[in-house]
């Protein structure tokens, strides 16, 4: 009669009330074996009675399956925001585009959720004040004209005269043919939002050109 009990009141829980699921963008760095150790570092010391002190083994064996919990959880954390931090780094030098939609992500996110600070020379910003600072900071010193000691000049001024060299040395082909197909096909291989080159070009200009 109890387990009888029991499972009318379990059917008809599972029946009304919503269930419980998990949020991945809580905890986007959450894993299978972070769901494992947790399950297992409660379960246990539950079923057991939920024992306490230091003479219990039980309760011992329990503070160690939460303490090798924690360093997982660190651990997958850690490997996280390192994840992070080469997307945001390869969009800074590949991407704007890209960039730019990863840092308004962690601006829209949760503020409590991991990922919502950016890291800049060892030093963690969260408030959107501070970002934009660094990120103004970063352009200036990147774009920025700087006296290198160890610049070889010799180096710089040999490249330069080859590549004047080739463009004297070249000749246009009148014979050649381009296909619009095969311009098309390299228009959309290129990045939006990059800035122009010396002929003043951006590559959205070009995005326009089937549309021509």
């Amino acid at each position: 009669m109890y387990a009888h009990l029991c499972e009318l009141l379990h059917t008809s829980a599972d029946n009304a009330f919503p269930k419980k699921t998990f949020k991945t963008y809580l905890k986007p760095y959450w894993t299978e074996e972070l769901s494992v150790l947790h399950a297992r570092a409660r379960d246990i010391w539950c079923r057991e009675g939920r024992p306490r002190g230091n003479s219990s083994v039980v309760y011992r064996d329990n503070r160690s399956r939460k303490a090798e919990f924690r360093r997982e959880h660190r651990r997958a954390s850690l490997s996280y925001m390192q994840h992070l931090d080469h997307k945001l780094e390869t969009a800074t030098e590949s991407d704007t585009v890209n960039l730019w939609k990863i840092v308004n992500d962690r601006k829209r996110g949760n503020r409590t959720k991991i990922g919502d600070g950016l890291v800049f020379n060892g030093t963690v910003y969260r408030s959107r004040e501070d970002i934009v600072q660094q990120w103004g900071q970063y352009f200036a010193d990147f774009y920025t004209p700087t006296d290198i000691p160890k610049f070889d000049d010799k180096w710089k001024q040999t490249v330069t005269i080859e590549i004047e060299e080739s463009f004297k040395n070249m000749v246009l082909d009148s014979t050649a043919i381009v296909h619009p197909t095969s311009v098309l096909s390299c228009i959309q291989t290129l990045v939006k939002g990059k800035a122009s080159g010396p002929i003043g070009l951006c590559t959205n200009t070009c995005y326009l050109v089937p549309l021509l």
